[in-house]
């Protein structure tokens, strides 16, 4: 007795266990997708909240010297009314004790401007040289894409409303009067300044985010239309598998038949 195999079965087996294959190893990895537009657009959310907090400290900045400004505008003031040359000596004094609290109250803002612990207007952020000296915004997802905050020292030395040796403008006869209103007009066009400088960072930092933005939505269309094109592939891919799949199964069950078959036409 001579036992032969079936040779179509065995090549339709085959088929479908080479079709599963491809099938298992394949369409998960469709679904998966490019992880790439994902994590990008982690990136860019991160650099813009960094941008957001570059605008908070530039704001708080400002609120602070807001304060330092008024302060000079009081002292201004009170320089003005000493430099009247209807005040005597007494009259001059009391004004002088204002003038000198102001002053102090000055140093006091410029202690206690912080922005998470981090002093503002002491010199920390002065330095145009040092880069450790100065505060780094980083505002874009990559490398090096970096914006650097510059904020002058803002004591009362530095305004030169005290000297080297601590002593303060003096408001006690009217030519010092006088002289003191040049040098608090220098030190409120400073600040002035100072504050401009904050807005043209806010400005240009309001642009960046706007940029982020953009770049963040067009990650979001390329990640769509990736995912799109994926679900299309992915959605060929299976419709022929299936229809490989039926071709062998049909090829199967059509050559496990044909011994029945023969056996049925000798009887």
């Amino acid at each position: 007795m001579i036992i032969t195999n079936n040779i179509n079965a065995i090549r339709a087996n085959r088929y479908l266990k080479v079709n599963s294959t491809e099938h298992k190893k394949k369409f998960p990895s469709l679904f998966a997708g490019d992880k790439g537009p994902l994590v990008q657009r982690r990136y860019i959310l991160r650099a813009e909240k960094n941008t957001q907090d570059g605008i908070s400290f530039i704001q708080t900045a400002d609120g602070y010297l807001d304060e330092t400004i008024n302060i000079l505008q009081r002292i201004r003031e009170l320089s003005v009314k000493s430099a009247n040359g209807i005040y005597n000596n007494s009259d001059r004094a009391y004004i002088q004790a204002e003038v000198s609290n102001l002053i102090d109250e000055i140093d006091r803002v410029a202690s206690q401007a912080q922005f998470n612990t981090l002093n503002i207007l002491t010199g920390r952020f002065s330095n145009t040289v040092n880069a450790s000296a100065s505060m780094w915004i980083h505002i874009g997802p990559s490398r090096d894409q970096r914006k650097r905050i510059y904020i002058a020292t803002m004591t009362a030395n530095s305004l030169k409303l005290k000297n080297e040796f601590n002593s303060y403008v003096s408001v006690s006869s009217v030519s010092k009067a006088n002289r003191t209103i040049g040098i608090i007009d220098e030190a409120i066009g400073y600040v002035i300044k100072q504050r401009s400088d904050l807005g043209a960072y806010k400005n240009r930092f309001n642009t960046y985010i706007q940029g982020l933005m953009t770049s963040y939505e067009n990650v979001i269309a390329y990640g769509s239309k990736k995912m799109d094109r994926d679900v299309a592939e992915a959605s060929i891919f299976e419709a022929i598998s299936s229809i490989k799949s039926q071709s062998a199964l049909a090829m199967l069950v059509h050559s496990n038949n044909l011994p029945k078959d023969a056996l049925n036409l000798l009887r």
